[in-house]
């Protein structure tokens, strides 16, 4: 006979609750960080996933291990997307994270003069606040498609759109913050 993942009684159990937040911690955690790739917000993430799991606990159909952990990650990245879109309403955006890398791993980077530092973060800094003033939908698809790597076909289905128009979102917002880049810097004539 199978054990159940959740028991059989409506109430929530504090005890059941916690022996299933300790064992799938570890793939929660991982699911929301590979969507936002940063320690806070899939902490975050986290939270609201393992909540959101226990509230709707009774809409699980228990098939056992595997589907529980299937059912899990879906809820995580659910929240992820979720907590993406709410973010990037507010012009808050994941790209800071994205932009230091860059800057940590570019070539080079530490052994560059103080003064070729300061300006590559000058920079990134210029672009971060670029994207960060793009309208929401620019700003959601750059987000999936560079930050979290969404293949076009998986940012349609995140945003319901057509895979074409994600497509077609992603350029327009890569040239418009080229286009914003170049005239913020003085490059406008240098095509």
């Amino acid at each position: 006979m199978k054990r159940l993942i959740f028991s059989r009684g409506r109430k929530q159990d504090p005890l059941e609750q916690k022996r299933l937040f300790d064992r799938y911690y570890e793939t929660v955690y991982r699911v929301a960080f590979r969507y936002c790739q940063n320690r806070q917000d899939a902490l975050d993430i986290v939270q609201e996933a393992f909540v959101r799991a226990f509230s709707y606990r009774t809409t699980f159909n228990d098939q056992g291990e595997q589907s529980f952990t299937a059912w899990l990650k879906a809820i995580t990245r659910n929240e992820a997307l979720r907590y993406i879109k709410q973010r990037a309403k507010r012009k808050e955006t994941f790209v800071d994270d994205w932009q230091w890398k860059a800057v940590d791993s570019f070539k080079g980077f530490k052994e560059q003069e103080p003064q070729e530092q300061t300006m590559r973060r000058m920079q990134l800094d210029c672009i971060r606040n670029i994207i960060a003033e793009l309208p929401e939908h620019y700003r959601q698809i750059l987000t999936l498609k560079i930050v979290h790597h969404f293949s076009h076909k998986q940012i349609g289905k995140t945003l319901n759109i057509d895979e074409n128009t994600s497509r077609q979102r992603f350029h327009r917002a890569k040239e418009a913050v080229k286009k914003q880049y170049r005239k913020e810097w003085g490059l406008e004539h240098d095509e």
